[in-house]
């Protein structure tokens, strides 16, 4: 059985990375509109957990133990809306790894960055990611251009090579 590693960038604007030893898929986070929680008259952005369920499925049927791996999410009271939608997010992932019986760990990014893009910071952060993933995985160029950045394949890279 093939070992497959899943690499989440987490939010709704993030991309999930799944990576065996033969193959590698990059995909943005499947996100839907919902009504919004409170009394305004507001849309939501929100996981589709199941559109990423079938996605993750589709990759991982025959693999032995698949592992995942969901970067840590923006939490800061100061911008709470950005705070609440990475939270909710990261909390509907989870549940979908739970659901396909996927153990999955939360990473800091940290952890990946200073393996494979050491000593960036800022701006320069996602053009270096946006690089790396095209040097390493150039059959992904074109979406790593558009959604410009390869964080959730570098994570993924990152995994399944230790």
């Amino acid at each position: 059985m093939a070992k497959v590693t899943i690499g989440i960038d987490n939010g709704t604007t993030g991309a999930v990375a799944i990576i065996s030893d033969e193959d590698s898929v990059f995909f943005p986070t499947p996100v839907k509109e919902a009504l919004h929680y409170t009394k305004s008259k507001k849309m939501l952005r929100m996981l589709d957990w199941h559109e990423l369920s079938q996605e993750i499925r589709a990759f991982t049927e025959g693999a032995g133990n698949p592992r995942a791996f969901i970067e840590r999410p923006f939490v800061n009271p100061k911008f709470f809306n950005s705070s609440m939608s990475g939270m909710s997010c990261y909390l509907a992932t989870r549940q979908c790894l739970e659901m396909l019986s996927i153990g999955y760990e939360t990473v800091d990014s940290g952890t990946w960055q200073r393996s494979l893009i050491p000593g960036f910071k800022g701006p320069e952060l996602k053009k270096a990611s946006r690089l790396k993933g095209m040097e390493l995985y150039p059959k992904h160029t074109e979406f790593i251009m558009k959604h410009k950045d390869a964080d959730g394949l570098l994570i993924a890279h990152h995994f399944h090579n230790m």
